[in-house]
C-alpha cells in the first residue's frame, strides 16, 4: 500500500523534474490491433505502470507491475488489453481498437523513491464511417439598393461524400451579423432542420436592407456532432447613389453633345 501511494505521488511530480520529451504519434483505423513498447534498462527499478491519459478525464492505470509480475487493472480486464515483458521491454497490446481507445499511453518505471516516465505515444484512431462536414455560404458578396431584400444561402456539405449536401443526424443553424457599427457579432436568427425532410441541409436567410445599419458580414454557424462549423461569411453592401460631382459631369457632357449637334447643323 505504501509503495502504491508513493508511486501515485511521484506520478505528478516526476514529470516536473524530467526534461520535456516528445510524444510519438500512432495512427490506426478502427478494428486493428496496436502494440506499444516500453524499453527497459537494467537500473530501471522493479515497479512498473502503463497509464492511459485522455483529455478531459482522470489518468487511468492500465497495468501495474512489481518485480516482473504484471496485472491489468479495473475496466482493462476486458480481453482486449494484454501486457507482457519480453526481454528488455514491456509490451502493451490493444486488440480491436475503437475511438474510445484514442488517448496518450505512457509507461513509468522505477523504485518507490524514484519513478520516471520512460516513453509516451498518442494513439489517433480513424473511423472510415465517421462523417465530416463543412459549411459553405453563397454568395460571398452582395450589393443591393436600400429598401431591397437579400437572400443568403448556407449549405452543410459532407467531405466524405464528395462535397455533397447532406444532413447530419442533428444540427442547429445560427445566423450572425458583424457590421462596422456593431460592438461584437450578434445572433439575428436561429433555424432548425429546414430542409432535413428533403434529405439535404440548405438554409436560407432573407433580410430587408433598409439602410447602412443593415449592412455588414453575415455568418452562418452550424452546431452539429459536438462542434460548431462556421461559413466564410457574406459581405452585404448597399449600392452608392451617384455623387454630386458625377451628376454635374454628366450634365456638362450632355450639354456639350447638344452644342456640337447645333454647330454641325
Amino acid at each position: 500500500m505504501t509503495v502504491r501511494l508513493t508511486a501515485l505521488l511521484l506520478l505528478s511530480t516526476s514529470h516536473l523534474i524530467q526534461a520535456l520529451q516528445p510524444v510519438s504519434l500512432v495512427t490506426a483505423e478502427v478494428g486493428v490491433n496496436i502494440t506499444f513498447v516500453c524499453p527497459r534498462s537494467e537500473n530501471m527499478g522493479d515497479i512498473f505502470y502503463w497509464y492511459k491519459m485522455k483529455v478531459g478525464y482522470m489518468i487511468q492505470t492500465i497495468v501495474e507491475g512489481y518485480f516482473g509480475e504484471l496485472s491489468l487493472r479495473g475496466q482493462f480486464k476486458n480481453g482486449r488489453f494484454e501486457s507482457t515483458r519480453v526481454g528488455n521491454a514491456y509490451i502493451l497490446n490493444i486488440a480491436n481498437v475503437s475511438k474510445e481507445d484514442e488517448a496518450t499511453y505512457t509507461c513509468q518505471a522505477g523504485t518507490s523513491y524514484n519513478m520516471r516516465f520512460i516513453d509516451s505515444a498518442h494513439l489517433l484512431v480513424k473511423d472510415p464511417t465517421h462523417k465530416t462536414f463543412y459549411v459553405k455560404q453563397i454568395p460571398r458578396e452582395k450589393s443591393v439598393d436600400a429598401g431591397q431584400s437579400v437572400t443568403l444561402q448556407c449549405s452543410i456539405l459532407s467531405e466524405t461524400k464528395g462535397n455533397v449536401s447532406e444532413c447530419p443526424d442533428e444540427c442547429s443553424v445560427y445566423w450572425f451579423k458583424s457590421g462596422s457599427g456593431d460592438a461584437y457579432p450578434h445572433i439575428i436568427y436561429t433555424d432548425r432542420d429546414e430542409e432535413k425532410a428533403k434529405g439535404s441541409c440548405v438554409y436560407h436567410l432573407s433580410k430587408l436592407i433598409q439602410n447602412s445599419s443593415d449592412t455588414g458580414i453575415y455568418y452562418c454557424a452550424v452546431a452539429t456532432c459536438g462542434q460548431i462549423l462556421f461559413g466564410q461569411g457574406t459581405n452585404v453592401e448597399t449600392r452608392q447613389d451617384l455623387k454630386p460631382v458625377g451628376i454635374v459631369l454628366g450634365a456638362l457632357l450632355a450639354s456639350s453633345v447638344i452644342v456640337v449637334a447645333v454647330v454641325m447643323v
